[in-house]
């Protein structure tokens, strides 16, 4: 029900279409429909740029259903698309390839991680300690995970706005979308610390550090990224 309503108040923008189908994927098993779930998510595999990306999502509704040869497709699905450069993927992939007994592959997509973004190399014993469980087995963590990683896209989306006059004021626009986005996030799962440090850093830029401090004052301590949390704050 939390899941559903979420969903029923995302706003209706062309940025969340990236994510739609995911909200509506994981609302779907929510309410017990699995086998829809995965019809909406299937087409969406085979995008050529964040298929992989949706086939990390499918492969843990269908393990969150018990349709595990069907996660198995999937995760084969997301491997295929070379993961090891976001944190989620890395960490879903990660923990199926453990259980079917490759961890040395496992660990590869965690150093391959560690090289996409420097930052979490601080971070990697937490990942691999992170790899004994899945990072997503409920709708409310999935469409959590698919909040963050709106917030990471747009992120990059404004890295490369040009500087023209009024780039500031587009800039601000967008630092208070993704923060919404987070706060969405960590609504849904507040023990979510990469949310947590993502939210922590935007608030700080913004000028609001004594709410960028409580916010990563939160994080359990146990956190994957509980180095670069502590780093922070």
């Amino acid at each position: 029900a939390d899941a559903q309503a979420h969903y029923d108040r995302a706003p209706r923008n062309a940025m969340l279409a990236v994510i739609r189908p995911i909200l509506q994927a994981w609302t779907l098993l929510g309410s017990g429909d699995a086998g829809r779930a995965l019809l909406v998510l299937d087409p969406w595999t085979a995008d050529r740029s964040l298929g992989g990306y949706y086939a990390v999502h499918a492969a843990l509704i269908a393990d969150a259903a018990g349709l595990h040869a069907r996660a198995d497709a999937y995760f084969r699905a997301a491997l295929a698309a070379s993961p090891g450069h976001d944190l989620f993927s890395t960490r879903a992939v990660g923990h199926w390839l453990v259980g079917q007994g490759r961890r040395a592959q496992a660990l590869q997509l965690v150093d391959r991680l560690a090289v996409s973004i420097p930052a979490l190399s601080l971070a990697k014993d937490g990942i691999v300690a992170s790899l004994a469980r899945t990072p997503a087995a409920t709708p409310r963590q999935g469409i959590a995970q698919a909040y963050a990683f709106l917030s990471a896209l747009i992120g990059q989306e404004a890295e490369r706005l040009p500087d023209p006059p009024g780039q500031d004021a587009r800039v601000a626009g967008l630092r208070d979308l993704r923060m919404l986005l987070l706060r969405f996030a960590l609504t849904l799962d507040p023990a979510f610390g990469q949310a947590r440090l993502m939210l922590s850093a935007l608030q700080y830029d913004a000028g609001q550090a004594a709410a960028a401090r409580d916010t990563i004052a939160q994080a359990a301590s146990s956190d994957p990224l509980g180095t670069v949390i502590r780093v922070q704050q």
